[in-house]
Formats: structure tokens, C-alpha cells, sequence
């Protein structure tokens, strides 16, 4: 097993070593908590931005060209990535380069020079082109859904921001905006890898010690499932309809978090899982699947997206919520609790040969207050049982909250249908599902 190390510097930067000595990399990974759900209306997709802005030079590195060198000739690009509640700053390397690495990140963290706005604007305003089409509508169904499932909340709006926001915000806000959340104690530094936990600390203080301390900032209210009526629709040319079958799941920390888990590879992980079976196997509804938690410290999602011919939707969905049902009626066999908990494990015994995965992992955990060896991790998944899982499954699917978005080529009449399935879900028996799973699909 890997050896994890955990301090904080005087300013109250938390440091995170993940010891691997048997790979011959490492990962260098600051974490940020600076997402959209920091952001007021007026600050919309400020958080991108900063995050854009960051690479356009520092104090010790003035331009793009010679920052980014600083992270190539050291093993790989500076990646960073900006999510509803943190920010990620991640380069992997090579071990040797260690001290050049987070003297480079600390500068550039630390020090920006918000230089190149208008171009850096450009490249925003490209990567927001990338989610709407021809009439400027968003195209992402993850953007649609979440904005009708958390109405009105921060977290229902789009990351990037919109081409009004991004191209009103000036330098002041950039730099008022890092001022206040680029502080050590809204952040982690996790440096995973073939490292020395010791000398990784006192070159963390080296390049880190001077941040500001600052405040840890708020998540803010609670993003409460809020969607008007049980379907969003969204028209769209084309000859495929995307749908997305959102409940209302676990926030992550969450005592039956880990049961969830196991609960939704019931679901769907591998072809003998239930809703591949039901819903590609057995009656070749749909080609693509998949499902996935969108989970967060206060709230948290389960999505079923699939690609489906328009006149198969009603079916499709009648069909998802029947194998819920069935799941939640009729209960889980022990031969699937025992597969998906080896899968799950084997995940996790995976991740100890991915210095990234590794910084993933306890990285985001320190953020929220909930480092965790993976030892006991595991335990935990070991200790589940087959009525821990049917227990969350009734009190994720049998509480009413659902909601279904489309986006594509759409009838009225599907919708209807659509519309009527969600509302009489969850029914007081199977058979209100089954018979309407087996009615005609509408052309």
C-alpha cells in the first residue's frame, strides 16, 4: 500500500504526500476551492477565467511560451481544469524535478500577471462556442439539465460563464477574484509519486510558505433539487435524441456514499449489468449508455444518459424505470453485490499505479475536510451489504425526485408520454411501469 503524509504550513496550506516508490513519476496537483458555485451572478465564470488567466505568465516567468517551458522540460504540460466547486492545477513529472516544478507552480499561482486579457477572452469565447449551436442555444445536456435541476442556484449554471459575463469582466475583477480565493487555506498541494514525503514539505514551504493565509470560502446555500415539471426539452436538428434520467442522489460525504457506488454498477458497469441488459441486450433500444454521480459535499446526482431514435424514447425510459423498480420491488442478488464490490476494489488497486489518480484521489479528499487511506476505503466496500444497497436504493429511487431532459429532434406526443411516465413515478405497484413500457412507441 502507498504511504500518504499530511501536514500544513504555518499559513495554513495543507500538503498532501502520496509516497509510491515503486513508479518513476510523480504528480504535482493543487487544488482550489474556486468553482461556479463561489461565484455571484455578476462574477459568472470568473472562476474559468482566473483559472485561464493563470497561464498567462508570472513574475519569474513573464510570457505563455516561457511558463509553459517551465512545466514541459520537467515531464508533461501543465493541465487545470475548473469544476462547480474547486479548481485543479496538475502537471505530471519526472521525480528529479520536484523543486523546479512547485517553484514554478507557486510562482505562477502566486504572482500572476493577468497579462493578454482580450487575447485570453478569444480563447474562452471559442471554448463557449463549442457548447452552443448555430442559434447560440446551449448544446451540452449536462449545461440544460443542471440548470433546470438547480434552478436558480450557482451550481445550475454553466461553468465558462456566458460570451456577456466573460467579455465584461476587466483585470480588477481577475485580480480581486484570486485574491480572495488563491489562499492557502482554500487549498491543498498533494504531490504524489516516486517522492520523499519529507523533502516534498520543505520545498512546498519553499515555494508556498509567503501565500496568503486567507479564508476557506463558503459553498453557499444548499443546490436544492428545484426543476419545474418532470421533463426539459430541448429542440434540436438532428436524427438522434439525447436523453439524461436525472434522481436526486447522496452528497459524497455521506455515510451510504460508498453503498451508492455499488448500487450504481448494479446499474450499469459492463454488459451484464442491469440497465445494459434491459435496455441494449435484450431489447435493443439504444447503442450508447452510460450513467454516472455528479455528487458534491451538500448535494448529489444520478444520471442515465442515452442516445436513442426519437420514436424509441418513450419505451427507453419506460424501460429504465421498470429495471428500477424491479431492482427496488424485488431486491439485488448476492452474486451482484459480490461482482461490483471486486470491481470496485480492483479500481482502487488500480489507482495505487497512477501517480495522477493518486493526487486525484487524496487531493480532492483534503479539500473537503475527509482524508481517507484507501486501506480503509476498501474495508468499507468490504463491509457493505446486499441490504445496505437495496436500502439506498429505495430512498434514491422511491422518493419522487426525477427529472427527464431531452435534447434533439422531439414529437409532442412523446413528450406527453414522456411526462406522464415521470409523473406517476415511482408507482405503488410494478405493473403501472410495465404496461406502460409495453405500450407502442409513438413515431
Amino acid at each position: 500500500m502507498v504511504r500518504v503524509t499530511d501536514e500544513k504550513l504555518g499559513n495554513g496550506l495543507q500538503v498532501v504526500a502520496v509516497e509510491q516508490p515503486h513508479l518513476h513519476s510523480a504528480c504535482v496537483s493543487l487544488f482550489v476551492s474556486c468553482g461556479s458555485r463561489h461565484e455571484q451572478l455578476d462574477q459568472w465564470g470568473l472562476s474559468h477565467l482566473v483559472e485561464h488567466m493563470l497561464f498567462r505568465g508570472s513574475a519569474r516567468f513573464p510570457d505563455t511560451g516561457k511558463l509553459a517551458r517551465a512545466f514541459e522540460r520537467h515531464g508533461g504540460p501543465l493541465q487545470a481544469s475548473t469544476w462547480r466547486d474547486h479548481t485543479r492545477l496538475s502537471a505530471s513529472i519526472h521525480p528529479a524535478r520536484l523543486e523546479e516544478t512547485l517553484t514554478a507552480l507557486g510562482d505562477m499561482v502566486q504572482q500572476p500577471l493577468f497579462g493578454d486579457l482580450e487575447v485570453e477572452r478569444r480563447i474562452v469565447e471559442e471554448e463557449l462556442l463549442q457548447d452552443v449551436d448555430e442559434d447560440g442555444r446551449d448544446n451540452d445536456i449536462n449545461n440544460v439539465s443542471r440548470a433546470s435541476i438547480w434552478h436558480g442556484h450557482p451550481m445550475g449554471r454553466r461553468i465558462a460563464g456566458s460570451f456577456e459575463s466573460v467579455r465584461a469582466f476587466n483585470v480588477d475583477d481577475l485580480r480581486e477574484h484570486h485574491a480572495t480565493h488563491y489562499v492557502a487555506n482554500n487549498a491543498v498541494l498533494c504531490v504524489a509519486g516516486r517522492v520523499d514525503p519529507e523533502q516534498a514539505l520543505d520545498l512546498a514551504c519553499q515555494a508556498f510558505g509567503s501565500m496568503p493565509a486567507g479564508r476557506r470560502a463558503s459553498n453557499g446555500d444548499v443546490a436544492r433539487f428545484s426543476a419545474h415539471g418532470p421533463v426539459t426539452v430541448h429542440p434540436r436538428r438532428g436524427t438522434q435524441l439525447a436523453v439524461q434520467l436525472t434522481f436526486r442522489a447522496l452528497p459524497d460525504g455521506h455515510p451510504d456514499f460508498a453503498a451508492l457506488n455499488l448500487l450504481c454498477r448494479v446499474l450499469d458497469d459492463g454488459h451484464s449489468s442491469r440497465l445494459q441488459h434491459a435496455l441494449c441486450e435484450r431489447r435493443g433500444l439504444v447503442y450508447e449508455l452510460s450513467t454516472g454521480l455528479d455528487c458534491y459535499a451538500d448535494c448529489g446526482l444520478y444520471d442515465v444518459e442515452m442516445l436513442v431514435a426519437p420514436r424509441r424514447a418513450p419505451s427507453a425510459i419506460a424501460v429504465t424505470l421498470e429495471a428500477i423498480v424491479e431492482l427496488c420491488h424485488h431486491g439485488i442478488t448476492d452474486e451482484e453485490v459480490e461482482l461490483v464490490r471486486e470491481r470496485c476494489i480492483h479500481e482502487i488497486e488500480f489507482s495505487m499505479d497512477s501517480c495522477d489518480d493518486l493526487a486525484a484521489i487524496h487531493g480532492t479528499q483534503a479539500l473537503l475536510g475527509r482524508s481517507e487511506p484507501l486501506a480503509i476505503q476498501i474495508s468499507r466496500l468490504e463491509s457493505i451489504t446486499r441490504s445496505d444497497l437495496e436500502r439506498v436504493a429505495r430512498s434514491i429511487f422511491m422518493n419522487g425526485r426525477a427529472h427527464t431532459t431531452l435534447m434533439g429532434p422531439v414529437d409532442r406526443t412523446n413528450v406527453k408520454r414522456i411526462e406522464r411516465l415521470l409523473r406517476d413515478f415511482p408507482p405503488s405497484t410494478q405493473s403501472g411501469i410495465s404496461d406502460q413500457a409495453s405500450e407502442r412507441a409513438v413515431v
